[in-house]
């Protein structure tokens, strides 16, 4: 397990990558109606 991963993206794939795994934390963590 990596203990730091890198958000920089080094090729179109792995930013498409770290865009939806960042979005779907934030749609777990939000709420639906957007107030935690």
């Amino acid at each position: 397990v990596n203990a730091s991963p890198s958000l920089t993206s080094t090729t179109v794939n792995d930013r498409i990558l770290k865009y939806k795994l960042i979005d779907n934390i934030v749609s777990v963590v939000l709420p639906p109606d957007g107030v935690p």
